[in-house]
């Protein structure tokens, strides 16, 4: 990994630095590698440059323990964001029997079904506190709508060829045209929370017969 390695050159600086002031306190008479003055009446060492040298090596030991730490912070970070992005392919991966994969993965924060504020027709999927996470075409369709509307803020409409349709909403960006072929799997846009939305993410709603539908039932279970 980069940033691992890094800071192994990181390390590896330091190593030399301790080397170095060993060396030089060699060259300057002191056997002990810590250097220092020499004195006209004798071959000790001053106190004042011993502690100096003994406290240069204290700071860089530090500096190579900090860097070992951050070191193994960063690897564990990308370990564990390899891990989530290996997980949400492997759920992205399934498709249900109604030919529906999950067009985002994380916490369903509101489902579909009556609400105080009305009727929800969909599913919303919890993003970031920043968005910008790519949004996945459920099943492969048409796209008959790609535009910034009303309460849904930019959306996308797919049409399938079994007669159904999923709509994906609230997004920062959009990445396809009315018109457009998608496959399954494709980015139709990313996270955000434009139009009637407080905080980023995925309103997505699923229409059998010309209704909406609860999505959940019909998306593949993530086990």
């Amino acid at each position: 990994m980069r940033a691992t390695k890094w800071w192994v050159a990181i390390l590896t600086v330091f190593v030399g630095a301790i080397t170095g002031v060993a060396a030089f306190g060699a060259n300057i008479g002191f056997s002990g590698g810590g250097g220092g003055r020499v004195s006209s009446q004798s071959n000790e060492i001053s106190p004042d440059v011993v502690a100096a040298v003994e406290q240069a090596r204290w700071e860089a030991v530090q500096r190579m323990e900090a860097a070992r730490i951050e070191a193994e912070r960063l690897a564990e970070k990308q370990r564990r964001e390899a891990e989530k992005q290996r997980r949400e392919a492997a759920i992205r991966a399934k498709v249900s029997r109604y030919g529906l994969s999950w067009p985002h993965v994380d916490m369903i924060t509101s489902h579909f079904g009556n609400r105080r504020r009305g009727f929800h027709n969909g599913m919303d999927i919890l993003c970031s506190k920043t968005g910008g996470e790519p949004i996945f075409a459920a099943a492969p369709g048409r796209v008959i709508a790609s535009n910034n509307m009303p309460v849904y803020g930019r959306a996308v409409i797919l049409q399938h060829q079994n007669g159904t349709k999923t709509l994906y909403a609230h997004m920062w960006s959009l990445r396809v045209r009315a018109g457009e072929w998608v496959e399954r799997g494709q980015v139709v846009g990313t996270c955000g929370s434009t139009g009637n939305s407080t905080n980023p993410h995925l309103h997505f709603e699923f229409y059998r017969n010309g209704r909406t539908v609860n999505p959940l039932h019909h998306l593949p279970a993530w086990t």
